[in-house]
């Protein structure tokens, strides 16, 4: 299994995220695809880069991925409105990380940062992206 198809089956399968549509593509697909899908969404980016290692005669593939976790909001949403969605999708990365570490596909998942989404897309989306380095546990 891929580290592509773990996040998939991750955000598919686990019953946590069954409210959540799965989308995987490239940047301009995803806001293309958010804007037509069941909200909220689980936006699985493509990779955006990584490294392999090699231990003990195994290969280890390390991957920078972006997940991003977003649901609809008015128009003129207020702050507050925004923060409400915001905090929501936040609740649900968290969770997944925590799934994702726990579901033994991955050696850890390490978060590095998270950016807010807010009129980044052309639908009137908020949410939260999350940049992740993950390494799989050597049969991805």
């Amino acid at each position: 299994m891929t580290i592509d198809e773990a996040i998939k089956k991750i955000a598919t399968e686990d019953e946590q995220f069954s409210q959540f549509t799965y989308i995987f593509d490239d940047w301009w697909d995803v806001d293309q695809a958010v804007s037509r899908a069941k909200l909220p969404a689980i936006a699985h980016i493509l990779p955006i880069g990584g490294s392999m290692t090699m231990r003990n005669g195994r290969v280890y593939d390390r991957e920078n991925v972006s997940v991003a976790f977003v649901d609809k909001v008015a128009r003129d949403a207020s702050g507050e409105d925004q923060r409400v969605v915001f905090e929501r999708m936040k609740d649900a990365a968290k969770a997944f990380v925590r799934t994702a570490n726990a579901s033994g596909y991955f050696q850890s998942v390490i978060a590095w940062n998270y950016d807010v989404i807010y009129n980044q897309l052309a639908s009137i989306v908020t949410g939260v992206m999350l940049t992740l380095e993950i390494e799989d546990n050597g049969s991805c």
